[in-house]
């Protein structure tokens, strides 16, 4: 069993295939279930700050789940999220739209190209004989 460091707290723990420790992984769970509640509860107002007044959650566990992508929050405090490629403003996630675009469409490109190179290769295939 490898011990690995939560990336929400930083303490070492035994690995169970995940990357957060016991406490934090039932504590982000709470926190994504009263999030979640709430946005849905309140689809038009939730943004960053009212979520974490109404359900008393902390920025930290927020910010966490918004990095994560499990949840989508406008008008997070000091800013919203910033795409890693150009800087742009997000609501969440490493990537703005524009870009995650980009380089999905570059990914296919580069796909196709394999697909097409491979394509063209003929495949040998030896032939076997018994010597009995």
């Amino acid at each position: 069993m490898p011990i690995c460091v939560c990336e929400y707290c930083g303490k070492a723990f035994n690995n169970f295939g995940v990357d957060l420790c016991p406490e934090c992984s039932k504590l982000i769970e709470e926190s994504y279930i009263k999030a979640r509640r709430y946005i849905y509860q309140n689809s038009k107002t939730s943004d960053f700050a009212s979520i974490i007044e109404a359900t008393g959650i902390t920025e930290k566990a927020l910010s966490y789940l918004i990095n994560k992508d499990r949840i989508l929050v406008s008008n997070r405090l000091n800013g919203a999220h910033r795409c890693r490629a150009c800087g742009k403003e997000t609501t969440g996630g490493a990537l703005c739209d524009q870009c995650a675009a980009k380089i999905l469409a570059e990914k296919l490109t580069e796909k196709n190209a394999e697909a097409r190179k491979s394509a063209g290769k003929k495949t040998v295939v030896p032939i076997s004989y018994n010597d009995d």
